[in-house]
């Protein structure tokens, strides 16, 4: 199942929250630091802050070297309870 995003925050690097139509999740991106080398890049606040969501939600955009699916987030984030 693909999950779709509706709204993110790049809030302080690097914790993304997500808000998906079942809930919020908080990601910790840096847990990618060491699997994939190029989201090290995400270590810089400015480029950290450009966070956006894909066309349709599935993904989430930095730049043209940097993505990464929506379906990752609801598996490996943090619920957040309001």
């Amino acid at each position: 199942m693909f999950r779709k995003a509706q709204q993110i925050v790049a809030a302080e690097n690097p914790y993304l929250y997500v808000m998906f139509p079942e809930g919020i999740k908080k990601y910790d991106i840096s847990m990618l630091f060491n699997e994939i080398p190029v989201f090290r890049k995400l270590a810089d606040d400015e480029l950290f802050s450009k966070a956006h969501l894909s066309p349709g939600g599935y993904g989430v955009i930095w730049n043209d070297d940097i993505d990464l699916s929506v379906d990752e987030i609801w598996e490996k984030g943090e619920t957040v309870t309001l």
